[in-house]
């Protein structure tokens, strides 16, 4: 029943994402074992349930917000393959043992909706990169006021916090004035918040592997 509360989202990652279908029965496996040791025993099932659905979210949405590479894209995938399928194994024996209790959440649904909801969120977030965006919105007033005052003549000495962002350096494209906000200063690739002053503005970043529009003006690169 819980697989029957899986928002209409679930239907649209599968479809923008034909290589997920590729590998549902490899990571399917976990997702049984899951159930099949839990279906027997209450608490094992609701633990497993909970922690892998904390684990899985919090930590896909943390890379989403501050580590956005190739690498953590990939650990998150990985981390999305092994725990959601695990999440839903045991969600569904966590569900089952809610409706034998006769439980009034089984009775209006929320257990099966919660299952449902906790196992789609990580997919939607490596899909759609929603946490990028609302620490984004959440750090655009901040990050706006230190890109004014590095445009006005000011340095940047040391990093200093825009919001949930803790900004290492600025690097700004001497034509046109575009800069760069930079939050990762690999030396194989840098990535941060770019301000553009036209759409066809001339990014300081270079070779970029990612590059999300955020607003009209600004968007998040990362180098090659």
């Amino acid at each position: 029943m819980a697989l029957l509360a899986i928002p209409a989202a679930a239907l649209t990652i599968l479809r923008s994402q034909p290589v997920i279908l590729a590998v549902v029965p490899f990571v399917s496996i976990p997702g049984y074992f899951a159930w099949r040791v839990a279906r027997q025993r209450p608490r094992l099932a609701t633990w497993g349930f909970w922690v892998a659905a904390a684990v899985s979210t919090i930590s896909v949405a943390d890379f989403c917000v501050y580590d956005v590479s190739v690498s953590g894209y990939v650990a998150a995938v990985l981390l999305t393959l092994l725990l959601v399928p695990a999440t839903v194994g045991f969600g569904v024996a966590w569900e089952a043992n809610v409706q034998e209790r006769a439980d009034k959440r089984a009775v209006f649904g929320l257990a099966p909706l919660v299952v449902g909801v906790l196992s789609v969120l990580p997919p939607s977030m490596i899909t759609t990169f929603w946490p990028l965006r609302v620490a984004f919105l959440v750090s655009r007033p901040a990050l706006n006021r230190l890109a004014d005052r590095v445009e006005a003549g000011e340095r940047l000495n040391r990093p200093e916090w825009a919001g949930v962002y803790l900004i290492l350096k600025t690097k700004s494209d001497r034509h046109k004035g575009d800069l760069a906000l930079i939050v990762d200063d690999d030396p194989s690739g840098k990535s941060g918040f770019v301000r553009l002053h036209a759409p066809d503005g001339n990014s300081p970043l270079v070779n970029l592997d990612f590059d999300e529009v955020m607003d009209a003006r600004w968007r998040f690169q990362f180098e090659d």
